[in-house]
């Protein structure tokens, strides 16, 4: 039995989303070169509850013991099948390595003045996958690396006469509610945990989920978090995000993954190291070249 206990993430469908300016032609590629690739999904049980079918889909070049626990649902001409609440407007767009993606594209990936990352901290690329949402509101980007890691990072603006700071106390209200939500049903204290944590750009805010799928149909991780009942002892997954306000933009950055059959034991705190070390490099590279990117341009 699976129970959708937290459905969406609530900030994202709560916010009066203003549209972000379409990205330029140094974003888009050749639709012609992108290859058709499998992605991420997870089955969401109908109110009153259904069958665990799987958590997550293996991608096609990931060994399928590290990421399948039972029946796959995904087809190779799927991308996302969302409801209303966050439908694709523009895109996805899929960018596939033959082996890898090229680290020269990665190194300098940008979004307007939105931000600017280096994509490669992560180790190298298999595939991105990226568009917009809810007309155009959220830019959603997707990279999977060849460890085996899923990052995602997530933008969109904040209303008109809203501060930076209100609407990072909104979202900290929100995420504080939603953790005593679920401890409030959940057998393990560390089901969902919220945390403040520093960075260049002042406070964020972190949370980390165990058992969480990568979409159901109300859209993607880690816009909603679908999350499996109790009756499941074992890690199945487990993602992490980190979440700020800047310059009249919404940030978020996280990353999913299954743990590693091999680590035995240890499987959960060495996944837990290993995607939380990614959070923490994606954010620093994103906080601090953005702050370079802007400097260049304020002084042209």
């Amino acid at each position: 039995m699976i129970v959708q206990i937290a459905a969406r993430w609530l900030p994202w469908s709560s916010w009066q989303l203003k549209r972000h300016c379409r990205r330029g032609a140094d974003r888009r590629t050749d639709r012609a070169r992108h290859t058709a690739v499998p992605v991420l999904t997870a089955v969401s049980a109908m109110a009153g509850g259904g069958t665990l079918n799987c958590v997550l889909e293996p991608e096609r070049d990931q060994p399928v013991s590290r990421f399948q626990y039972g029946k796959s649902i995904a087809s190779s001409q799927m991308e996302f099948s969302m409801a209303a609440q966050y439908t694709w407007s523009s895109g996805p767009w899929v960018h596939a390595g033959t082996p890898t993606l090229p680290d020269a594209s990665l190194q300098d990936f940008s979004f307007l003045d939105v931000y600017l990352v280096d994509l490669t901290v992560g180790g190298p690329v298999l595939r991105m996958l990226d568009g917009y949402l809810s007309n155009d509101g959220i830019c959603f980007t997707r990279i999977s690396y060849a460890s085996g890691l899923r990052a995602y990072i997530v933008t969109s603006t904040i209303p008109d006469g809203v501060s930076d700071q209100a609407e990072f106390e909104k979202i900290k209200r929100t995420y504080r509610n939603n953790a005593d939500s679920i401890s409030a049903v959940a057998s393990r204290d560390d089901r969902f945990r919220v945390s403040a944590v520093d960075s260049l750009w002042g406070e964020s805010l972190q949370f980390l989920v165990t058992n969480v799928a990568e979409q159901n149909d109300e859209g993607p991780f880690p816009l909603v978090l679908p999350l499996f009942d109790d009756s499941y002892d074992e890690l199945l997954s487990m993602g992490a995000s980190r979440l700020f306000v800047r310059n009249k933009n919404r940030y978020q950055v996280a990353v999913l993954a299954a743990p590693d059959p091999s680590d035995g034991d240890d499987a959960r705190e060495k996944l837990e190291g290993k995607i939380l070390a990614l959070v923490e490099s994606l954010v620093k590279s994103l906080q601090y070249r953005t702050d370079s990117l802007l400097l260049q341009r304020n002084r042209s």
